[in-house]
This record gives C-alpha cells, sequence and structure tokens, in this order.
C-alpha cells in the first residue's frame, strides 16, 4: 500500500502509532496531533479538498477539523493534521446526563449553523463519526462532507443532526432495546411533537438522568 508523505510531518525514526485505517486513508498520532494520509489510490469526492479548505478556516469546538494541509505537486490534498480525541469515561451519549446531552447538542447545532454558511452540507453522517471525549460530544471525518450552494442545505445539514443524535446513534448504542421500539420511544415521538430540534425535545422531555434510564421507564409502562 502507497502512502504519500511530502515534507515535513514531523514523524520520528520509530514506527508512528496508528490510529485509525480505512477505505480512504491511514490516520497516525504524530506528537501531539493525528495525521490523516490518504492511499494513493483511494476513491474520493471530487469535492474533499474544498471540504478541507473551508473547513480548516473554522474554528469550532464539536466539530474536528483539518489544519497544516498537506497537498502533492498538482495540488491534490493527500493528508492534513487533526486534534487527537481523548475519551471521556461516559462513553456512550445515551448514558450521558440529559443536561449534558442537551448542552453539547445546542453547541453542534450553533456550529452546524456557521458549517452551513460556508456551504458545506452533510450528506450521510452516522453513529461512527461521534465520539464522547473529556470535553464532550465531538463529530469528525468529513468524509461524508460536500459542497453545495443549495438554498435547502441548512435545513438539510439539520435534518442530519437530528437523525444522527434522535435515532441512529441510539440504536447504535443500545443494541439491546428493540429498534422499532426505540424510534418510537423518542425519534417517532420528537417528529410528532411540535419540538423544532431534537435538543428542544430532550430538554423538554426528559426532566433528568439519561436517554437510557428514560426509554427503559417508558418501556416499563
Amino acid at each position: 500500500m502507497n502512502y504519500n508523505f511530502t515534507g515535513k510531518i514531523e514523524i520520528s525514526s520509530k514506527s508512528p502509532k496508528i490510529l485509525g485505517h480505512g477505505d480512504q486513508g491511514t490516520v497516525f498520532k504524530i506528537g501531539e496531533s493525528a495525521f490523516k494520509t490518504y492511499n494513493a489510490n483511494a476513491q474520493r469526492k471530487s469535492d474533499d479538498k474544498e471540504v478541507a479548505i473551508r473547513l480548516s478556516r473554522l474554528n469550532l469546538k464539536y466539530f474536528v477539523t483539518p489544519y497544516s494541509l498537506r497537498f502533492d505537486s498538482k495540488k491534490n490534498l493527500i493528508g492534513f493534521k487533526m486534534r487527537l480525541l481523548k475519551k471521556g469515561t461516559k462513553e456512550k451519549l445515551t448514558n450521558m446526563d440529559i443536561c449534558d446531552v442537551v448542552k453539547n447538542i445546542e453547541g453542534i447545532r450553533k456550529e452546524t449553523k456557521i458549517i452551513s454558511d460556508n456551504g458545506i452540507i452533510f450528506y450521510d453522517l452516522q453513529p461512527h463519526n461521534v465520539v464522547i471525549t473529556e470535553n464532550g460530544i465531538e463529530v469528525y471525518d468529513f468524509s461524508a462532507y460536500g459542497i453545495s450552494n443549495s438554498p435547502s442545505a441548512t435545513s438539510s445539514n439539520d435534518s442530519e443532526i437530528d437523525t444522527l443524535f434522535g435515532s441512529l446513534l441510539l440504536t447504535t448504542e443500545m443494541p439491546d432495546i428493540d429498534s422499532i421500539s426505540l424510534y418510537d420511544a423518542i425519534y417517532s415521538d420528537y417528529k410528532k411533537g411540535e419540538c423544532s430540534t431534537i435538543e428542544e425535545y430532550y430538554d423538554k422531555t426528559i426532566s433528568s438522568g439519561s436517554i437510557r434510564e428514560y426509554v427503559l421507564q417508558k418501556k416499563k409502562k
């Protein structure tokens, strides 16, 4: 497998620790940063370079953004650095206190607007794009992002956030609960109500405890 390393990326003489590997490339731990290098023959979206450039200009807390972008001689994006993520004690959103869940998703929502305003659209956010760190909920891996000038991009991005934190992530984190029952208990109930966002729904519906505790208690009724 070929990797495109160029210039000075501060790799030590020892083999760097691999943090993750996928179809697109490999993520290494380089010092106190993570460095992703794309596989030479990886299939990638045509606008991933522009997405990376736009994201690198944004100062975001909840979304992991790239910096120190690396390009080859043809100005193709071949790698970038990003901050390291350190998992917290609560490794599942469904185990977090609901107040923390609401606060974090509110922050993610505000940053989603910033991302939308910069012409970036989420195509397919998935549970593996989310990690619970020492700093709270963080969203990473922008391989599912694209560039869009559509006026509906903002509402589309908001819908992706609602679906991710109101359905997809919950089903992944709670496989012991029937997915249909879980969907009915949270997301279907949310869509039937008057709340405009999933975090507003959580804030008004779950008074205390965690999402898991709420769903289990609801099942008993």
